[in-house]
């Protein structure tokens, strides 16, 4: 952290430890949950990629086991994290998930420090307080057990790069991390295309964005074939999720057939990623006409991604929510609450009588169903603010 940001906070510290505090303790109870967590079965896949690549090197699991679909960097981190826990003497979980529980923290201090500028420093430790708080974000990156949380944060990073710092090049750095954490973030890289506003801006961008080829080249090199397959072949699970849910809910309707219906939600499921690709790319080219701020821009295609998604994971309901936050404070909290009780819900659903605290996946009920799709529809309903004209500032948001 720069030492005038440091002073900064320190400053603010002073002014306002009552809120500083508040949002101590909910970084406190992200600890908490890591310790006594083991998290889903994918921290169970994690370990099991880590120790194969410990044992034969990356290039050959991205032969060996189809799901490691992850970039490079990512499987040699998950090779450390295990090294580490090997020294250290505790879980890989542990290991693992501090890092996702720190970039939340670090996105906490980027909205702290983008809120300070817009509406002062109540309203900068104010999103900072909230943000600790946000239900969604504490259990994804506390106990789920994967790499979404640090990517979203790396994305708000950019975001901060450009509102805050003004600077397109290590915008582009950031989105170079994100997208090597997961490709998902190629989806907010396209839209902030949009935020540079010169073609010098856009050069040093893209020149940033550049960089995270590197990891995937290097891969494509060592894995050939089987890279590709791995990492860009990759489709979600089928789940009763957003579009898929209003689907089915046009069954009762008259000429609508159980095989016609099947057949829309198969083909839905294998070409909607096509859907999300236009999405994207309709939303830089009205972000660029409208000259959206980049928070908006980011808000909106991470909102479009959950919206449209063909497949599903719980952990995706994180990567609106620190995005909505940079936007503004009430829908940001309003969706994090949302879907924070739909992530609950599903972790409990599949919860098993161990400790420490463990779920595993076997699909969504109907109850917990109609909760996602009210977060579904939280997520939609966000949509317009994200698309409105006009740089966010304090006065604007609907606080």
């Amino acid at each position: 952290m720069p030492e005038r940001q440091t002073n900064t906070l320190s400053a603010d510290l002073e002014k306002h430890p009552v809120v500083f505090a508040v949002s101590a303790l909910g970084i406190l109870v992200s600890f908490v949950l890591l310790l006594c967590s083991t998290g889903t079965n994918d921290i169970r896949s994690w370990e099991s990629f880590a120790k194969q690549i410990r044992d034969g090197g990356i290039f050959a699991l991205y032969a060996k086991d189809r799901l490691f679909n992850h970039p490079p960097l990512m499987g040699w981190w998950a090779w450390l994290c295990l090294e580490f826990s090997s020294l250290l003497g505790v879980r890989f979980a542990i290991v693992f998930k501090l890092w996702p529980v720190l970039a939340n923290v670090g996105a906490g201090w980027l909205l702290w420090s983008m809120w300070r500028k817009r509406g002062g420093t109540a309203k900068g430790a104010r999103a900072f307080a909230l943000f600790s708080w946000a239900l969604c974000p504490i259990l994804v990156a506390a106990y789920h057990g994967n790499t979404d949380c640090t990517c979203v944060a790396a994305c708000l990073l950019a975001v901060y790069c450009f509102e805050v710092r003004k600077n397109p090049l290590f915008a582009g750095l950031a989105i170079a991390l994100a997208i090597n954490v997961k490709l998902i973030a190629v989806l907010v890289a396209l839209p902030l295309l949009a935020a540079c506003r010169s073609r010098a801006e856009l050069l040093r961008y893209v020149l940033g964005s550049a960089a995270g080829a590197v990891p995937f080249l290097i891969g494509l090199a060592g894995a050939g074939g089987a890279f590709v397959r791995n990492v860009f072949g990759y489709t979600s699970s089928y789940e009763i999720w957003g579009v898929h849910v209003l689907f089915y809910s046009t069954q009762k309707l008259p000429g609508v057939t159980p095989e016609g219906l099947n057949s829309v939600v198969r083909w839905y499921f294998a070409n909607g990623k096509y859907f999300v690709l236009f999405a994207i790319l309709a939303l830089t080219v009205v972000g660029y006409l409208r000259q959206l701020d980049p928070a908006r821009l980011a808000a909106a295609a991470m909102v479009l991604f959950l919206v449209l998604t063909p497949g599903f994971g719980v952990q995706y309901t994180v990567y609106p929510a620190p995005m909505l936050f940079a936007v503004s404070l009430m829908l940001g909290m309003r969706f994090s609450v949302v879907a924070g009780i739909f992530c609950a819900l599903v972790y409990a659903s599949w919860s098993l009588p161990v400790y420490p605290l463990e779920s595993v996946y076997h699909g969504y009920s109907v109850g917990v169903s109609f909760i996602g799709f009210a977060a579904w529809l939280t997520a939609l309903f966000s949509l317009p603010e994200c698309l409105r004209p006009g740089e966010v500032r304090g006065s604007a948001s609907p606080e």
